[in-house]
């Protein structure tokens, strides 16, 4: 039996050995890893020579340093990849940041008092007011509730224009109606309008408006159809317009200038409003809308709107107003409209730093608008309040629709203006 344990000793004795020789090995081989090659019998230097105990703790501390400068090697390397990164995302964005600025242009001192001004007294006036103005010499611009969709009146002959010349552009009719197009604007003519809506279909009109991004406006009845909808449009939908007319872009540089040909025609009993607002002399090209129709309680209300170009020297602008205001009179609508036209007007012609106008070329700009135009009340319908009523006039040779017209049509007509 002694014999026998003395065997199992061995057995046991050996067993650890090998377990103890591999722990032994792999530790061996996971400081290979680290700090470099090695043999059965220990570390070797870069030499090749084995090293003693105590170098061999010295050299895989060194590999451990030498590992841990290549971690951090790779962080720095990394950190500047990013930094290059972010670097080069910003100039990229830079350029797209700078077109935006020039897209939509800061306003200037002047500009901003001007915004400030218009928005505290529109916002005490009575009814709904709107308003938008770009700049065409500096591209700043501003509005109030300029975005708003409200009756268009007459404004919306401005989108049957473009979509008539889209439509001759497209090949899909022929210029067959140039008279008609004409007086649809220069005389706001309800016959003309109605023509070219029958020719172009409301719904290819409605379709060119969608395409053409003016998101507020829209037509569902022809000029002095009683049909229990209106049409629709916004300062800035207009605005938009007659920007892309004075470029030359709207439709076609061709569709441009004859429309604005028919806008520099306008009649005279058309011109009561933005255009009246500038010294005479100043040239203008303007499409004016103007309705007396109810609201849904039956309270009389008054649409006067215009949208116009005003070709200062030097300092070109469009300007474009709507109303709707209940119970106003025709006359004193068309007042308060000049008198805003004649404020933005004034801020506009103000000698700005480093401009070479002279005081004399200022005072010869800015002369007073009032008493410019003077109404002639046989030319065309008058509103009077009367019992907070709106009694109307007869129409004569006039483009302003009413709701309560009931005679026949005959040219010329009342019109939508």
């Amino acid at each position: 039996m002694s014999n026998k344990n003395r065997m199992s000793k061995k057995i046991t004795a050996v067993v650890i050995c090998v377990l103890i020789a591999g722990c032994l090995l792999c530790l061996q081989s996971c400081n290979d890893k680290v700090g470099g090659e090695t043999t059965q019998s220990g570390f070797t230097g870069k030499s090749g020579e084995i090293a003693e105990p105590a170098e061999a703790a010295g050299t895989a501390a060194s590999a451990e340093s030498g590992a841990t400068d290549r971690t951090a090697s790779a962080a720095e390397e990394a950190a500047a990849a990013a930094t290059a990164a972010t670097a080069a995302t910003a100039a990229t964005a830079a350029p797209a940041a700078e077109e935006g600025e020039k897209a939509a242009a800061t306003l200037s001192p002047g500009m901003m008092e001007l915004k400030e001004h218009v928005q505290a007294e529109l916002s005490e006036k009575a009814g709904r007011w709107s308003m938008y103005l770009y700049r065409l010499d500096t591209g700043e611009e501003f509005g109030v509730n300029e975005h708003d969709s409200m009756i268009s009146a007459s404004l919306i002959k401005l989108y049957i224009a473009g979509c008539y010349f889209e439509q001759i552009d497209k090949g899909i009719i022929a210029d067959d109606y140039p008279n008609q197009l004409f007086t649809m604007i220069s005389e706001s003519n309800n016959g003309s309008t109605n023509t070219l809506i029958d020719v172009l279909g409301m719904d290819t009109i409605n379709e060119f408006i969608r395409e053409h991004g003016f998101e507020a406006s829209l037509l569902q009845r022809k000029m002095l159809e009683k049909n229990g909808k209106e049409n629709y449009t916004s300062t800035g939908d207009c605005g938009r317009v007659l920007r892309e007319v004075y470029e030359g872009t709207y439709v076609s540089e061709e569709a441009s200038a004859r429309i604005m040909e028919a806008m520099r025609a306008q009649i005279a009993r058309n011109r009561y409003k933005i255009p009246a607002g500038v010294p005479e002399g100043i040239q203008t090209a303007n499409k004016t809308g103007e309705l007396f129709t109810t609201d849904e309680n039956g309270v009389n209300v008054t649409i006067q709107n215009d949208a116009a170009i005003i070709f200062v020297d030097n300092h070109p602008y469009v300007l474009t107003v709507m109303t709707a205001v209940p119970s106003a009179g025709e006359g004193e609508m068309h007042s308060q409209i000049a008198a805003l036209s004649s404020e933005v007007y004034e801020a506009v012609i103000i000698e700005e730093p480093g401009e070479e106008n002279t005081e004399e070329d200022a005072e010869e700009n800015s002369g007073s608008a009032a008493g410019t135009d003077e109404q002639d009340a046989s030319s065309g319908e008058t509103g009077s309040e009367t019992g907070g009523t709106i009694e109307e006039a007869p129409a004569a040779e006039g483009d302003t629709e009413s709701v309560s017209e009931d005679a026949p049509v005959s040219l010329p007509e009342p019109a939508e203006k």
